[in-house]
């Protein structure tokens, strides 16, 4: 079976820098939305380069971080702090913003007692929302599909427990919210940036992958998927 996408919301951007601008400006929305009606939110993000501009602008646009709790949609089990998601959400975010370390809450990265660290997270998840689901999660698409660090084949993707281990990937083991988890996310945004990701959008945006693909299981149909004109395979304007 596939995985129906066809209607998939994707917004398509000139550059980064502009969709870098929108996902701040949603994410400030969101954020005050769900502020208003219940008094906390919680904010799941992930690494890499591209949310990292998104997270510069986020900093100083005035959100209320003393009622945001910030969590790891997914990290490398690694000591090299400069390798890990955690350090491009501090450096950009959480240091800028003047986060209070009680409000940010990173994934465990250290190889021992990784089990028990997974489900430590994932009670503290549920201690800080219900149902330990968070109100919005900001997630990146891999050349080869894969999101968050939910790669299709791995045995994790199905795994019914909130926080995953996942087999290794390049060499290295990753933790990672679960598919059914993201997926029950109210505000999933998928950012994908530059030509390499080209044909992971054209799969998504054309419904042409099967229904086990983790990527097209977390955005569903309700999911929104950022693209530049590169990623989305646009002729950029002159």
């Amino acid at each position: 079976m596939r995985q129906s996408t066809s209607t998939l919301r994707c917004r398509t951007f000139h550059d980064g820098e502009a969709m870098a601008t929108a996902v701040a400006d949603l994410i400030t929305r969101r954020v005050s939305d769900v502020l208003r009606e219940r008094g906390t939110c919680l904010l799941a993000l992930s690494g890499g380069s591209t949310p990292a501009r998104a997270y510069r602008l986020l900093a100083g646009a005035g959100v209320d971080w003393d009622a945001v709790h910030v969590v790891q949609t997914d990290e490398r089990v690694t000591d090299d702090r400069p390798a890990t998601s955690a350090a491009v959400i501090e450096d950009n975010l959480i240091t800028p913003a003047g986060v209070s370390p009680s409000r940010w809450h990173p994934m465990p990265t250290a190889a021992h007692d990784l089990l028990g660290a997974v489900d430590r997270y994932a009670a503290l998840l549920a201690g800080l929302t219900p149902g330990g689901v968070p109100d919005i999660a900001l997630l990146g698409l891999g050349e080869d599909g894969h999101t968050a660090s939910l790669f299709a084949g791995d045995p994790a993707v199905d795994d019914p427990a909130p926080v995953v281990v996942t087999q290794p990937y390049q060499g290295t083991v990753r933790v990672s919210m679960a598919v059914h988890l993201l997926a029950s996310v109210p505000t999933r945004v998928v950012l994908a940036a530059g030509a390499a990701k080209a044909r992971a959008v054209a799969r998504l945006r054309g419904g042409e992958v099967p229904d086990t693909d983790p990527a097209a299981r977390v955005l569903g149909v309700d999911g929104e998927l950022f693209a530049d004109q590169a990623a989305a395979g646009e002729e950029r304007a002159g």
